[in-house]
C-alpha cells in the first residue's frame, strides 16, 4: 500500500511536470549539454537515416552538444522522433495520408518533438523546415550559411502540417550544383543533369527529366537518320532539311518517324532508374514559319489550329507508348515560342505535362500586368486542357548577365500568381552555367535563395524575404544593399521599360545616369560598411560589378549625360582604371565573365575597334 501511494505520487509529479513542458517547450539543449535524443527507426530508409544526421550536425553546432541518434525512444530525455515509423512510439494513430512525397509534419507531444512527412524527401523536408524556422538556420548560398549560437535550445508547442503547393520546384543557378544546398531550400528537379543525380538517393531522389527540353534531335539525331530517313525531317521551300540555318524540324506527322521516336525514347528512358519525365520539344532554333510544309503537317496547320496543334498530337501519340510500357513516366511538352498559344481541338493526354516557356514575357512587371496579357491567356487556355501544367520561367537576361535585372518583386509575385492559378510546377532558368561553377551574376544569389523560399511556399512574404536574405546575406552593408534594389526596381518600374529575358537594351531607359548614379551611391556605402571584413567585402563588391558594366559599356554617353545634368562623375575618371578593378574583382570572386562581356568591354577600351 505504501509502494501504492509512492507510485501514485510519482504518476502526479510526472502528469505536473509534462504539464510544465508543455506549457514553456521541449528543451533540447541547456547551456551546451543535450536534453534530447534523435529517435529513428530501425529500418529507416537513407532519405530519414540522413535526415537524422543533418538535424545532429546542425543542432550540435548550433548547442554546442553532442546529438545520439538511437533506435528506441529514452524515458529520461525528450525525444525527437524522426520520420513516419519512428514518429508512431509518440503517436500510434500517425499518417501520412494526404502527404504525398513531400509534405511535412512538425508537432510536440508531451515531452517529444515529432518531425516526419511523407516518403521519400518530407522528412527531410521537416528537419530543414525546424532548423530554419525555429532554430534560425540559413543556408544563403551553396558557400555561405549563418547558423546561429544558442547552447540553451528551448522549441515552443507546435502543430504543423504542411504540403507543398508545387510538386516540382526546380532552379538553373550557381547554387544549384550544390546537393546540399539544393536539399536544405527544399529544391526538388535536376538541374543541372547529372551533377545532383548521383548523390539524388540519399536526399530523397529527384525528379529527373530526359533528354533536354529541344528533344527531337537527341532523340532522332539527323547525323544518324537523316541520310536514309529525309522524310523523317522538315520539308521546307520544297526541300527535306535537318539544318540549324533552315530553322529545321522534324515531321511530325510521318508515321514512321513516330515510331522510331518512340522506340528510341523510351530505350534511353530506361537506361535510367532515376528517370521521372521525358521531355518532348523543338530544337531551339526551329521557328514559326519555318514549320514542315509537307501536306498532312499543312492540312493540319491550317487556321484556327496553332502549331501547338500539330505538336500536342505527336506528343500525345509518344505518350501513349509511355503509358503502356512506362506508366509511371510523365512525358513533358515544351510549349514555347511558337509552340505556347494552347491548341484548339486537341487536348494533351493525362499523362503528359504542358512545360509552359515564359521566354517571351516582360520581366519588369508581373504576368497579371496587363503588358503580360498574351502569356497570361495563353496559360490559363492551358490550364482549362491540360491535367498538369509546369512553368518554365527565366530569372535573367541571357544576353546582358552582368546588367542590373531588377525583377525580384516581379518574379516573386509571379510564383504567387501561379500557385493561385494551378499550375503544379515551377522551373526557374536564372544563371548562366552552374557547372562552371561561377557565382556572383548581379543578383543572382539574392534571386536564387528567394525563389526557393517561394517555391516551397508561395504565401511567403517576399519583401521580408529580400531582407532576411540581404541582412543575413551582407551584414552592415544589409542596408545599403536594400537601397541598392530600391533603386534599380523602382527605376525600372518607372520606366516602363519591357525587361526582356534576352536582349534589354544596356541602353535601357531605367538605365540612365541618374538612376545608376544613386545605385552606386547605395553599393559604395555598402563597401564602406564593411571594408573591414573581407568575406561580406567581396561579397559586395561582386555586386557592384552589374552597375560598372553598363558604366564601362557606355562611358562617354553616360559621362556626356552627366555633364548635362550636373551629377558630379561617380567613379574613377579613367576607363582603364575601372575596367581593371572590374577584371580583378570577377577573378577573385571566381566570376566567369564570358566571351561576349568580354568583347563589349573591350569595345568600351578600344572604341575605334567597334
Amino acid at each position: 500500500q505504501k509502494m501504492g501511494k509512492i507510485v501514485k505520487k510519482l504518476a502526479i509529479s510526472l502528469f505536473f511536470c509534462n504539464i510544465f513542458v508543455n506549457a514553456y517547450g521541449i528543451a533540447i539543449a541547456d547551456k551546451g549539454t543535450a536534453e534530447a535524443v534523435i529517435v529513428i527507426d530501425k529500418n529507416a530508409d537513407k532519405p530519414e537515416q540522413f535526415a537524422a544526421e543533418e538535424l545532429a550536425n546542425f543542432l550540435g553546432k548550433i548547442t554546442g552538444a553532442q546529438f545520439e541518434i538511437v533506435n528506441e525512444a529514452v524515458p529520461a530525455k525528450n525525444n525527437i522522433f524522426v520520420g513516419p515509423d519512428a514518429t508512431k512510439i509518440a503517436d500510434t494513430n500517425f499518417s501520412t495520408d494526404g502527404l504525398g512525397t513531400d509534405g511535412i509534419v512538425i508537432k510536440t507531444i508531451g515531452n517529444n518533438l515529432i518531425l516526419a512527412g511523407g516518403k521519400p524527401r518530407g522528412t527531410l523536408y521537416a528537419v530543414y523546415t525546424f532548423l530554419e524556422d525555429y532554430a534560425g538556420c540559413r543556408w544563403w548560398t551553396s558557400t555561405s550559411s549563418t547558423i546561429p549560437s544558442k547552447p540553451s535550445l528551448v522549441i515552443e508547442n507546435l502543430n504543423i502540417r504542411y504540403v507543398p503547393v508545387f510538386e516540382y520546384r526546380d532552379m538553373y543557378t550557381s547554387d544549384t550544383i550544390d546537393p546540399n544546398w539544393s536539399v536544405r531550400n527544399k529544391r526538388v528537379g535536376l538541374a543541372p543533369g547529372a551533377i545532383y543525380r548521383d548523390s539524388a538517393p540519399l536526399r530523397g531522389g529527384c525528379l529527373n527529366w530526359w533528354p533536354t527540353s529541344h528533344s527531337f534531335y537527341t532523340v532522332l539525331p539527323p547525323e544518324k537518320y537523316f541520310e536514309q530517313h529525309p522524310e523523317w525531317y522538315s520539308l521546307i521551300n520544297g526541300k527535306r532539311t535537318a539544318s540549324p540555318t533552315d530553322h529545321a524540324s522534324l515531321c511530325l506527322t510521318n508515321r514512321e518517324m513516330r515510331k522510331q521516336y518512340a522506340i528510341d525514347t523510351i530505350a534511353e528512358t530506361k537506361k535510367d532508374p532515376t528517370a521521372s519525365y521525358a521531355c518532348i520539344g523543338a530544337p531551339d532554333d526551329s521557328g514559326y514559319p519555318f514549320l514542315c510544309q509537307c501536306a498532312d503537317c499543312a492540312a493540319i496547320m491550317t487556321a484556327p489550329n496553332p502549331p501547338s496543334e500539330l505538336l500536342t498530337q505527336f506528343t500525345n501519340e509518344i505518350a501513349a507508348v509511355y503509358a503502356k510500357e512506362m506508366p509511371d513516366i510523365k512525358v513533358k511538352m515544351t510549349a514555347y515560342h511558337m509552340y505556347r498559344k494552347p491548341p484548339v481541338i486537341s487536348k494533351p493526354a493525362d499523362n503528359v505535362i504542358i512545360k509552359l516557356c515564359t521566354i517571351e514575357k516582360s520581366c519588369g512587371v508581373p504576368i497579371s500586368h496587363e503588358r503580360n496579357f498574351q502569356f497570361r491567356d495563353d496559360m490559363l487556355g492551358w490550364l482549362k486542357i491540360a491535367k498538369s501544367v509546369y512553368i518554365y520561367d527565366y530569372g535573367i537576361d541571357f544576353d546582358n548577365q552582368f546588367c542590373p535585372h531588377p525583377n525580384l518583386r516581379s518574379l516573386s509575385a509571379d510564383i504567387k500568381f501561379y500557385a493561385e492559378n494551378g499550375i503544379k510546377g515551377v522551373f526557374i532558368e536564372a544563371g548562366a552555367n552552374p557547372a562552371a561553377k561561377s557565382m556572383g551574376y548581379e543578383i543572382e544569389a539574392i534571386r536564387s535563395w528567394v525563389a526557393s523560399k517561394l517555391m516551397w511556399n508561395p504565401s511567403l512574404n517576399a519583401h521580408e524575404l529580400i531582407e532576411d536574405f540581404a541582412n543575413g546575406y551582407y551584414g552592415p552593408a544589409g542596408k545599403d544593399v536594400l537601397g541598392y534594389i530600391d533603386v534599380m526596381h523602382n527605376a525600372a518600374k518607372a520606366s516602363g521599360d519591357w525587361m526582356r529575358t534576352t536582349g534589354t537594351p544596356i541602353d535601357a531607359k531605367f538605365l540612365s545616369i541618374e538612376t545608376l548614379d544613386k545605385a552606386w551611391s547605395c553599393l559604395k556605402a555598402a563597401e564602406a560598411a564593411v571594408k573591414d571584413d573581407k568575406v561580406l567585402l567581396s561579397r559586395v563588391q561582386s555586386l557592384q560589378l552589374s552597375v560598372l558594366y553598363p558604366f564601362i559599356v557606355r562611358w562617354a554617353e553616360l559621362q556626356d549625360a552627366a555633364m548635362c545634368r550636373g551629377i558630379k562623375w561617380p567613379l574613377d575618371l579613367s576607363i582603364q582604371n575601372v575596367y581593371n578593378y572590374f577584371i580583378k574583382v570577377a577573378a577573385e570572386n571566381n566570376i566567369n565573365i564570358g566571351p561576349k562581356t568580354q568583347t563589349e568591354l573591350a569595345k568600351a577600351l578600344n572604341p575605334a575597334s567597334k
